[in-house]
């Protein structure tokens, strides 16, 4: 079978030859470098990665193939940029391979890029904006109407349900305000035997409120679409029902905003299943799954209105916030969904308590 020839196209006019592995098209997005060696299914199916064209820095992407029961889940990421797909997994669950489930949601997807060199350049340089495609773009008129749709890519929609959602059954209600990545807290909270209502982020405070929670958590979500002043203006409003509220990922980043803090976006992000986070309360430093392109400035949250808790060690920005006034504190990185002395997983258990009076 004869492979595809595809391209990566930089808005400044750089061409990569490379080949097609995933669907036929073309893609616009900003280059988002993902460290993570394992989880790939996870990664571009990520609510963080929505819009963004995801590159694995990992030398081979598909390993381990797709399993059937996963081909449905919709994939988030715009476009794939690998060095290597693996196009014979081994795996007694794989039912399809990677670039079979990548043409199933028609994603482009490109093989054959020195992944690593390009990582290096974005940690450098900051972030690309690119095109994959499959275009022909030896004719200079189609390769110039690429370049100049890079002004023009439409934003980032976030496809979200109007209506709320709950599950579970346990005594303790809990309000997830979906930024577009509850799916992982809700499964969190229901395996600490709580009941769940996810609510889209068109819900009010006063419509939360109505739902007569224990605690509330503001889920992660996709950076993309950008922090509007509404969005701003209705966490503040959560954040003033002073219920028991955690925030995760994006959540943080807004959280901060919304009380006056400032962010600010990183050359590379942090993006990755590998980032060392030191919590002096416990006395541990914790690996984390991040997947973000902003921060909190550190410098810009006042004493008065919250501490910064845990921080990256990798560039000391703030990797948690415990704020003052509000029974609010928030989290850059996904804490784990286990229980155990070893994981990240008692900020979830330390919400779940205070929800339920223990503490």
């Amino acid at each position: 079978m004869s492979k595809i020839k595809a391209y990566l196209i930089f808005s400044e006019n750089e061409i990569f030859p490379c080949e097609s592995c995933g669907a036929q098209g073309t893609a616009f997005g900003e280059i988002s470098c993902n460290s993570s060696v394992f989880g790939y299914r996870n990664v571009i199916t990520d609510a963080a990665s929505e819009g963004y064209i995801t590159m694995l820095t990992n030398p081979m992407t598909g390993n381990v193939g797709i399993k059937a029961e996963d081909m449905d889940i919709p994939i988030r990421s715009a476009a794939l940029i690998t060095h290597d797909i693996c196009s014979a997994p081994s795996n007694y669950r794989c039912g399809y391979t990677l670039s079979e489930y990548l043409c199933r949601h028609c994603v482009p997807a490109v093989a054959g890029i020195d992944t690593r060199a390009l990582a290096r350049r974005i940690a450098r340089f900051g972030r690309i904006r690119a095109a994959v495609t499959t275009e022909d773009i030896t004719k200079k008129d189609k390769l110039t109407e690429i370049i100049s749709l890079f002004n023009n890519a439409k934003p980032v929609v976030l496809s979200e349900t109007e209506s709320s959602v709950s599950s579970g059954n346990g005594n303790r209600h809990i309000v997830i305000y979906n930024l577009g990545g509850a799916a992982r807290e809700a499964e969190a909270m229901t395996t600490r035997n709580m009941r769940v209502t996810v609510v889209p982020r068109t819900y009010s405070a006063q419509m939360i409120c109505a739902l007569n929670p224990y605690g509330i958590i503001i889920s992660d979500g996709s950076e993309a679409a950008g922090i509007s002043d509404s969005l701003k203006n209705n966490i503040k409003e959560i954040i003033e029902l002073k219920i028991n509220t955690i925030a995760v990922g994006f959540g943080h980043i807004i959280c901060a905003a919304a009380l006056g803090a400032e962010t600010e976006e990183l050359n590379s992000g942090h993006r990755g299943q590998n980032y060392s986070v030191l919590c002096p309360v416990k006395s541990r430093i914790y690996v984390t799954d991040q997947n973000h392109g902003y921060t909190v400035k550190n410098n810009s949250i006042p004493r008065l209105v919250g501490e910064i808790t845990q921080i990256n060690l990798s560039d000391l920005t703030p990797e948690a916030i415990r704020y003052r006034g509000y029974p609010l504190e928030t989290v850059q990185y996904r804490p784990d969904n286990t229980s155990n002395e070893h994981t990240t997983g008692w900020i979830y258990d330390e919400f779940t308590a205070k929800c339920k009076g223990d503490i």
